[in-house]
């Protein structure tokens, strides 16, 4: 395999992309040549830098292994993509988050939405926790399981990854509206007609059910909405949390740990855009440990 092989491997992805674009714009089925995919849809710069690397770790690997595939360097390291760019993230303000909170509060969801708001917490995850998932004791939530959707069927699954796999820590008042929750679902479920279990879902339909994490998703921009505020995706609500953390002074390291990232530079990258309103704080801090000096008189002769 040479350089121009795995330019090419992206040559042809650039021409699939225009075809799919083309088709769109003239309303019809996109035929890109050679194109064995189900799914025709645009491979974005970002997941043309994952195919790239992944790529490039595997040949990485052969060429270590020289004697056995005949490999003498990796040709990835001489392929050039255009820069990869993120759209930065919105988020809310904390003054936006309680506008939010109180226009839920009356909403099934709302301590879903809180929880996503103020802790980060994917839908998936939100919507998979079960009752002997939450502390009786400390209120702390183990995320052991996710909700996952494809096309109309739900699935349980395990979290993404082992960092994913964690322990969220909750406010004191969120700790009390899980009590009081959990009491209703005690009473509630059984007067429907549905066994009582501390397998239950946190968050379920009336008959038990999980929600879809596309209807929860809906219902967020709803409220959003009707309460006024700029409309945002669900995911970016937990952008919104980890603004919010770091803008209550919290390290990297914590506001990392409470997301699930494997590692703090996801956290770094992902959240650099943090608000005008704490870059000022800091520029007052900066200057707030200068000694103050006495102001020389005007006109005073030395």
């Amino acid at each position: 395999m040479k350089a121009r092989d795995v330019d090419g491997l992206f040559d042809t992805i650039e021409e699939w992309n225009t075809e799919v674009r083309a088709a769109r714009e003239e309303r019809r089925p996109p035929h890109p040549p050679d194109d064995v995919r189900t799914r025709r849809g645009i491979v974005s710069i970002t997941t043309q830098h994952r195919i790239l690397a992944t790529l490039r770790n595997a040949l990485n690997w052969a060429v270590k292994r020289r004697a056995e595939y005949g490999l003498e360097y990796n040709p990835c390291s001489s392929v050039e993509l255009p820069p990869e760019e993120r759209d930065p993230a919105r988020v809310w303000s904390p003054e936006q988050v309680a506008v939010f909170l109180e226009e839920a509060e009356n909403d099934p969801l709302y301590l879903l939405f809180r929880l996503a708001l103020l802790r980060g917490l994917r839908h998936g995850e939100a919507c998979g926790i079960r009752v002997c998932d939450v502390s009786k004791a400390t209120g702390h939530i183990s995320i052991v399981q996710t909700v996952l959707q494809f096309g109309g069927r739900i699935v349980m699954d395990t979290p993404k990854s082992q960092a994913s796999k964690r322990l969220v820590s909750v406010d004191e008042a969120t700790r009390t509206l899980m009590k009081a929750h959990v009491t209703g679902l005690r009473k509630k479920r059984p007067a429907a007609g549905e066994p009582w279990s501390e397998e239950a879902l946190l968050f379920a339909r009336p008959d038990g059910r999980p929600y879809a994490p596309d209807r929860v998703s809906a219902r967020f921009k709803e409220i959003s909405a009707a309460a006024g505020l700029p409309v945002i995706k669900f995911h970016e609500a937990r952008h919104t949390a980890a603004s919010l953390g770091l803008e209550a002074g919290l390290d990297v390291k914590v506001v990392s740990t409470q997301l699930g990232h494997s590692t703090t530079r996801i956290t770094q990258d992902l959240y650099t855009h943090v608000r005008e309103a704490v870059l000022d704080d800091a520029a007052e801090k900066v200057i707030a440990l200068l000694p103050e000096r006495p102001k020389k008189a005007m006109g005073a002769r030395s």
